[in-house]
Order: C-alpha cells, then sequence, then structure tokens
C-alpha cells in the first residue's frame, strides 16, 4: 500500500513539475483592457498615433448642417441675409427661428457649440501638450509632423464654427500647457484676434501637410479672410456663407 501512495506521489510531482512552468508563462488571463487605455498608448506606434488623430475629425461631423436631424435647426442657408434652408423651405419656415426674439437671445441660443467645441480644443491641446513633454520623440519625425498638422486644421476648425456663431471667443492655445480650473476666467479675445489665430493656423497646417491634402486648409483660408473686421465695418459678404 505504502508503495502504491508513493507511486501516486511521485506521478503528481512529476506532472506538477511538467505543469508549473507552462502555467507561469501563460499570460490569458493578464490581457490588456480593452475598454480603457494608458496615456501613452497613442505614441507607441505612428498607427497608434494615426488612430488618435482621426478621433478628432469627429468635429467636422458635429458642425455639420445635417447633423441637427430633423429638429428644424439645419441652418445652412442662415446668413446675415437670410436665406433660405434647404429642411423647412415653405414659406421660409425656418427664417422664422432669426426673426423670432425669443428664439436667439444672449442667454440662449440653439445654435450655440460652445461647450462641444472647447471639449474637442481641450482634447487637442492635451495632444500639442503631450507632444511638447516628448512623448512623441520616439516616433517618425515627417509622420509626427503630419498628424500635428491634422490637429492644428482641425482645432483652427474649431475655433472657426464658435466665432461664427459668438464672435470672439477665448483663446486657449498654449502648445506647452493646458489650460486648468483657475484658467477659467479667462478673457475673450476680439473678433480680429481669433481670425488672425484661425487663418494662421491654416497656413501651419497647409506648410506641413502633404501637398496634395492641402486644399482643405486652402479653401478655409479663403473662404473666411474677408472675416476679419479690423475698421469695425461689415465684410463684403456674410462671413461663411459663400458658397
Amino acid at each position: 500500500m505504502n508503495k502504491q501512495i508513493k507511486k501516486y506521489v511521485v506521478g503528481i510531482a512529476a506532472t506538477a513539475a511538467c505543469i508549473l512552468p507552462w502555467m507561469q508563462s501563460c499570460n490569458v488571463l493578464d490581457i490588456d483592457p480593452t475598454n480603457s487605455y494608458k496615456g501613452s498608448m497613442p505614441y507607441e506606434s505612428v498607427k497608434n498615433l494615426d488612430l488618435y488623430v482621426k478621433d478628432f475629425y469627429r468635429v467636422l461631423y458635429s458642425n455639420a448642417d445635417i447633423s441637427f436631424g430633423l429638429g428644424g435647426g439645419m441652418d445652412d442657408g442662415a446668413s446675415e441675409l437670410i436665406k433660405f434652408s434647404w429642411y423647412g423651405v415653405v414659406g421660409g419656415e425656418f427664417n422664422k427661428y432669426f426673426y423670432d426674439s425669443n428664439t436667439i437671445t444672449p442667454e440662449g441660443n440653439f445654435r450655440s457649440n460652445w461647450a462641444s467645441m472647447y471639449t474637442f480644443i481641450r482634447q487637442m491641446n492635451e495632444y500639442f501638450y503631450s507632444l511638447s513633454v516628448g512623448q512623441a520623440d520616439g516616433l517618425d519625425a515627417e509622420q509626427v509632423k503630419i498628424r500635428t498638422a491634422e490637429v492644428r486644421f482641425l482645432r483652427a476648425f474649431a475655433y472657426q464654427e464658435l466665432v461664427l456663431r459668438h464672435g470672439g471667443v477665448i483663446l486657449r492655445v498654449s502648445e506647452d500647457y493646458v489650460d486648468g480650473m483657475e484658467d477659467r476666467a479667462k478673457a475673450r479675445s476680439t473678433e480680429a484676434q481669433c481670425w488672425d489665430f484661425i487663418l494662421g493656423e491654416y497656413d501651419k497646417a497647409f506648410a506641413d501637410l502633404p501637398k496634395t491634402w492641402t486644399a482643405a486648409p486652402q479653401t478655409m483660408k479663403a473662404r473666411y479672410s474677408t472675416c476679419i473686421d479690423r475698421e469695425e465695418t461689415p465684410p463684403p459678404f456674410p462671413c461663411g456663407f459663400l458658397g
């Protein structure tokens, strides 16, 4: 009996000796979470950086007239001239929004995009800050330059859409610092200062993007260059509604 027990004990010990090293090297249960990522992950490869930057392109859709859905807020035709919109054209229904003094007030503006644009701007400022502290130093510099030009264009676009709706806004544009709570009361810049910044950013994006990509910053600059109202006189045509 003792010999039989000893045989089983030896067998179990031998099996354990074979299995334990395999179990120790098994990482099936040590997978990385897929619902979050560490702050350095976007800068671990150009592919990761590309995916990170692509997410910022949501700022384009969020300002598209069609994104307002069927709520009657599609204002693609709105301007100082109060043109028709292609939604609810019957009898100029849409234009009543702009003639009704109770619809757009200093306290309430259904066209406002203030909160959403500053959320995008903060996220893009975090990208610039990460570059300033060297997180992307290990990546191909030319590829980083292209991605940075994309972010620069998209941040300028976010400010453009703010200015079209609110006039002069707060310029949070530092690239080595992200505004915190202590900066929440920062003064608004003039509309001309905002346009100077926006058009300058389009110039920088144009310089660093591949030549086949440069139509976007060129077009934006051409479209909004006349919006800088330095003499406090109306521009020759409604800014933002030239097409």
